[in-house]
Order: C-alpha cells, then structure tokens, then sequence
C-alpha cells in the first residue's frame, strides 16, 4: 500500500460539553492551583459576578475539584451563592493540571487593542457605569488624550524600531536607583519576550 493510500487515524469525535447546575458543596478549590487570586482580583470578580452574573461555567473535574474558576467559586460562596454552573473535563491528573496553567498562560499572552478599550471605557463611563477590574483612577488615566494610541507601523523582518517612555517612581534614593530601572527592565524582558528591552 503506498503513501497516499494510507489514511491518517480518524480522531474520535469528542462529546459536546454539558453544562450542569450543581451545588457549591460539591465543588473543591484545587489546593495545588498555581494561579494566586488577591484581594484585587476577587473584588474584580465580584463586582463582574453581581452585575453580569455567571456568564461561563467554571471547569471542574469528575470529583468536583475545581480546574478553571478557583476565584469565582471562592467569590460564589462568599456572595452566599447556593449553586453554580459548571462543565466536567475528562481530564484528570497532569493533564487537568496543564490544562489550567494554559487556561491562565494564554489569556496572559493576549494584547489590548488599547483604542478599541479606551472606547469602550468611555461609553461605559459615559453611560454611568464602571467596568468590572478598572478603578475610576484606570480609567482616568486611560481616557487621557495622550495615551492615545496610533496603529502601529509595520516592521519589516530584522527592523529594529525604538520605543521609548518614561516611568516615574516615588520614593526611591539614588543610591537605589540603578536597581530599581534594572528590575523594570527585567520585568518588562520577561513579560515581552519577543522584543529587546534595554532600561536605563
């Protein structure tokens, strides 16, 4: 039989996902989530939760442990919520484990089309309401002209194109100062990889 007579494995179709209204004590925080909720993040998601409600399931496994949705589980059971939607993965152990990781990683890596959220901000605020996550102090800042932001000009392959701006911080002696500009640095190489960042 040659090559091209040979058929690639046909995956298993995989059964839809259904979504189940359980209750809260059914339901486990996972005690190895890698993923911390402070206190800002859990007022996010409260206020998110009492103005929109629960508008996706939280991902548990078939035991009841949660994998995605620690924090609105956690904020749930603190607005006195009896019961919650959620979906079963079929996935268990390292796999589940990975799963959640990616569920966080991957929102982390996406990007903030900053003109079309300084819109949406503005008639958010505009019609008298606040966004779930941004204090009035974000959004003010945010609606400042200069944070306007144009499209970005296209960058041909091996283009090296400098950006430069400036961040101010109280409080800090001189004598600390290479440290603190070395940190940012650092931060900002890891959270943008695909770029070279020189602070100074």
């Amino acid at each position: 039989m040659s090559k091209k007579d040979k058929q690639a494995p046909q995956e298993k179709p995989k059964a839809p996902l259904v979504v189940e209204r359980v209750s809260v004590d059914e339901l486990r925080l996972d005690p190895r989530n890698a993923r911390l909720h402070p206190e800002r993040n859990l007022t996010a998601i409260r206020a998110s939760l009492e103005r929109f409600g629960q508008q996706k399931p939280i991902v548990v496994k078939k035991d009841g442990t949660v994998v995605a949705g620690n924090g609105t589980l956690e904020v749930a059971r603190q607005l006195g919520w009896t019961h919650v939607d959620v979906v079963r993965t079929e996935l268990d152990g390292a796999a589940a484990a990975a799963f959640a990781v990616a569920d966080n990683r991957t929102g982390e890596l996406s990007e903030w089309d900053v003109n079309a959220l300084i819109e949406t901000l503005k008639g958010a605020a505009e019609g008298g309401d606040a966004v779930p996550g941004f204090t009035q102090h974000d959004v003010e800042m945010l609606l400042k002209d200069d944070w306007h932001v144009e499209p970005k000009e296209k960058v041909e392959p091996g283009e090296v194109k400098d950006i430069t701006f400036k961040v101010i911080i109280d409080g800090v002696s001189h004598e600390d100062r290479e440290n603190v500009v070395a940190a940012i640095g650092a931060l900002l190489a890891e959270k943008f990889p695909r770029y070279s960042v020189a602070a100074f």
